[in-house]
């Protein structure tokens, strides 16, 4: 009896553990040989999450979820350091071609380069091959299948034909070659000769304004002026002759007057060719007109008067071309008139000088069309003035006075406006108080006296035109 109870419980602890056995987990690192998961309903041999783990050991992995495709394996490379095991896939850039696991790269993007002596004979294709002669400096490269070009060289010239663009350095430039910004000047026995053919002129100026800092012997065309061809000669621009600047006593639409002050008998009305007067200022005291005639100290003149206030302040003289007689009748309204009229002070200070058209014997006129300095109206710049009935537009001319010799200048190219200049500088416009078409205006050169000393002026010259009449 006993004996049958000991079998049973042996049975029954072998019972037990068979079935304890199958709950226990199998380490596959120390149990396992050839595991073969092919035919397993599906494996997870990694780790998964949205970040990695703090901590790892050297050949752990772990797969990352939120990974771009391709860069979701990682593994542990040192201790608690991630890296990541793949980087995707390689899209080929320009030039290059990947084919599985090799990368190759066009002959465009790596040239090749030969050197070598003398011109080259190698082989070429074009975009690709270069070469150096290192004997003579020369680079070429290849143009066209086995066709080399030769770049550049030491020293090495081209025909004018080759070079379209660019700019030559001065040294290159030979010595009788002209540059754009130096005068073409031509040595005693040397010329240029420009030929005309049926359809180009031989020599042609582009009109454009009056150069600023001209010398004699300029030739332009004026285009401030009619586009009129003009000369720089003595200081001063000379129309040139021929066409209609030149003058016919028999065209009866063009009055033409001129005047050097050259010395003739000083009586009132025969003074200068053109028969000028004595017009007083106020009521003078000590005036004089006397004739200085040629002066061999100024270029190109030919003889001046100097006129005197005498020594009543703010008193004057002038001389005049009209006086009471007034010839010049509704100037102001008309076109086509020109006037200049050379003259200087003698002294800048206290005094005031007119110079141009009035019906006034004042310095504050009725009417008037003329270039005003006077000190006592604060002046240290020549003026230029117009006024109808006692209404007066003034501007600066932004030229100081001085001593020197000035050609200025009115003109009308409109009706009702007047241009003023200097020197034959920029003109300015006024066209506001202009004398009307019933106003007859004298043409004067007048001095006043700010003072009690007696104060003078040189009128030199004057040339009056007027076209269309």
């Amino acid at each position: 009896m006993r004996l049958r109870l000991w079998i049973g419980v042996g049975i029954l602890a072998s019972w037990v553990c068979q079935d304890g056995y199958g709950q226990t987990s199998v380490d596959l690192r120390t149990q396992s040989r050839n595991v073969d998961f092919s035919a397993a309903h599906s494996t997870k041999p990694l780790k998964t999450g949205t970040s990695l783990p703090t901590t790892c050991s050297v050949g752990e992995m772990f797969f990352r979820t939120d990974s771009p495709p391709g860069k979701n394996l990682y593994g542990c490379t040192a201790t608690n350091t991630w890296s990541v095991l793949t980087s995707g896939s390689y899209v080929a850039g320009a030039g290059i071609v990947i084919g599985g696991s090799t990368i190759s790269i066009e002959d465009a993007v790596v040239p090749l380069y030969y050197t070598g002596s003398g011109a080259p004979t190698v082989a070429c294709l074009p975009g690709r091959d270069f070469y150096t002669d290192i004997t003579n400096g020369g680079f070429y490269f290849c143009k066209a299948v086995n066709v080399w070009q030769l770049a550049s060289s030491s020293g090495h010239t081209h025909s004018a034909g080759e070079i379209n663009t660019g700019t030559l350095d001065v040294g290159r430039l030979p010595g009788v070659a002209v540059r754009s910004d130096q005068a073409n000047a031509y040595s005693a026995g040397q010329k240029q000769t420009f030929q005309a053919s049926a359809t180009t002129a031989g020599l042609n100026a582009a009109c454009a304004a009056l150069p600023t800092a001209p010398a004699n012997g300029d030739i332009v065309c004026d285009s401030g002026d009619s586009n009129k061809v003009k000369v720089r000669s003595n200081g001063s621009w000379v129309e040139a002759g021929g066409g209609n600047s030149g003058y016919n006593p028999l065209d009866f639409t063009t009055v033409s007057l001129e005047e050097h002050f050259i010395c003739t008998t000083e009586t009132t009305g025969q003074m200068g060719a053109l028969g000028w007067r004595q017009w007083n200022f106020g009521s003078p005291t000590g005036h004089s007109f006397s004739c200085i005639g040629n002066n061999a100290t100024v270029a190109g003149l030919v003889g001046d008067y100097l006129i005197s206030s005498g020594t009543v302040q703010d008193a004057g003289t002038a001389l005049s071309l009209g006086g009471t007689g007034l010839q010049f009748y509704g100037i102001g309204a008309v076109a086509g008139w020109e006037v200049k009229l050379r003259v200087r002070l003698v002294s800048t200070t206290a005094v005031a000088m007119f110079v141009g058209f009035t019906d006034t014997a004042s310095g504050t006129p009725t009417n008037a069309i003329w270039f005003r300095y006077d000190t006592a109206m604060g002046d240290s710049n020549y003026m230029y003035q117009s006024c109808a009935s006692s209404t007066c537009t003034t501007a600066n001319s932004g030229i100081a006075a001085d001593t020197s010799y000035h050609v200025f200048r009115l003109r009308a190219t409109t009706p009702g406006q007047i241009l003023f200049s200097i020197d034959s500088g920029s003109e300015t416009a006024l066209s506001t108080n202009v004398p009307g078409a019933t106003t007859p205006l004298g043409l004067v050169f007048a001095v006043v006296s700010r003072s009690t000393t007696s104060k003078s002026i040189r009128p030199e010259r004057m040339a009056f035109k007027w076209t269309g009449l």
